[in-house]
């Protein structure tokens, strides 16, 4: 299931805070992850019970703090409360939202953070992270300012802004989040009028469905077992040798080089949208590669020994295979004795003829 936001709290707001509550208009639902962004002019601040800080920024000089916390949620979460900040000028914005398709382990994928600056502006580039660890992934943007109120506010990159809040016309929380399906690295630039100091924050979250890494190395051996799925193994290189076998599954295997040697066996299928284009197969041995897909697209299939190549085209059935042998048949030294044969036989059967007919031409 791909990842989709499900709800957002709208903004809370707090003048002189040393509490804060975001509320969602529903439960949310259990095993779906929240997310939490808040901006406070508070040099203290307690997460919300069972949260966990994925990334902080802290301006140690004018005591704000922008964070990024996260939970799995158990569906009792309709209230989130954060704590622990000091009261007086302490101005504070929290918002928060739920993400269905997620994992529940492991959520946080790549970060990155945009230092409190002064002067300010009126934009400013969070990110870029590094390449996501895989193809599909939520990345989650905050920027908290200080200054006059703002107005006009946008992001870019494909990201949509969801957060946008006020405390007393100084203290600001813009947050943004946008769903990559390639593996990109993240950045968004937020923009508004007025100008104001801001720091930013970026974090990753990785989904369910995941998909394979683009530009992909696979090599094993022996007897080693390799599994992959997702929505995209792009620009994958794949060996296996000895009685290895390898079976990846997902939308696209594109400008692939896949080889195997001895007893390996190789599987790359998925639903009838798969596509393989410009791949290149390469066997060996008694080795067998099954492909099966929507697209084969310039492809060169190569065996050799008694490795067997099957190209599956539309609808993904063995029985549409075109079949590749790189070897001849078992026999097929005496099958070319036999030919040779009958090829010898067939040459002396008309060569008087040929002969006679020569001499009639001198």
């Amino acid at each position: 299931m791909a990842a989709a936001l499900v709800q957002s709290s709208p903004v809370a707001t707090q003048a002189s805070a040393t509490t804060i509550t975001t509320t969602f208009g529903a439960a949310p639902t259990s095993g779906n992850l929240l997310i939490w962004n808040i901006h406070t002019r508070s040099s203290t601040l307690t997460n919300p019970t069972g949260f966990t800080t994925a990334i902080s920024v802290l301006n140690g000089t004018n005591n704000d703090i922008l964070r990024q916390a996260h939970k799995v949620s158990d569906g009792s979460e309709t209230s989130i409360q954060g704590t622990g900040m000091e009261g007086a000028g302490a101005d504070t914005l929290a918002i928060a939202h739920e993400f269905s398709g997620m994992v529940t382990t492991s959520v946080e994928d790549q970060e990155a953070s945009a230092a409190f600056t002064s002067p300010g502006g009126t934009s400013r580039q969070v990110g870029p992270t590094s390449a996501a660890s895989q193809n599909e992934v939520v990345y989650i943007a905050a920027l908290g300012l200080r200054g006059a109120a703002i107005s006009a506010e946008s992001v870019n990159n494909g990201y949509t802004l969801v957060g946008n809040g006020d405390v007393a016309g100084s203290t600001h929380l813009l947050d943004a989040y946008k769903i990559v399906t390639d593996g990109a690295a993240g950045d968004v630039t937020f923009s508004w009028t007025t100008t104001s100091v801001n720091m930013g924050l970026i974090q990753g979250y990785k989904t369910a469905s995941g998909g394979g890494t683009a530009a992909t190395a696979i090599d094993f051996d022996g007897s080693a077992t390799m599994t992959a799925s997702g929505a995209s193994l792009a620009s994958a290189t794949i060996s296996a040798a000895g009685a290895a076998t390898a079976t990846l599954g997902g939308a696209s295997l594109a400008s692939s080089v896949i080889s195997a040697a001895g007893q390996a066996t190789g599987t790359f299928e998925g639903s009838t949208a798969n596509q393989f284009v410009e791949t290149a197969m390469s066997m060996a041995g008694s080795a067998t590669t099954t492909l099966h897909g929507a697209s084969l697209a310039s492809g060169a299939a190569s065996a050799a020994g008694a490795a067997l190549a099957r190209l599956v085209g539309a609808g993904g059935s063995a029985d549409d295979a075109v079949t590749t042998w790189g070897a001849r048949p078992r026999g097929w030294k005496k099958r070319l004795k036999q030919m040779e044969a009958e090829e010898l036989a067939f040459i002396r059967s008309i060569a008087p003829e040929l002969i006679r007919r020569a001499r009639r031409g001198l």
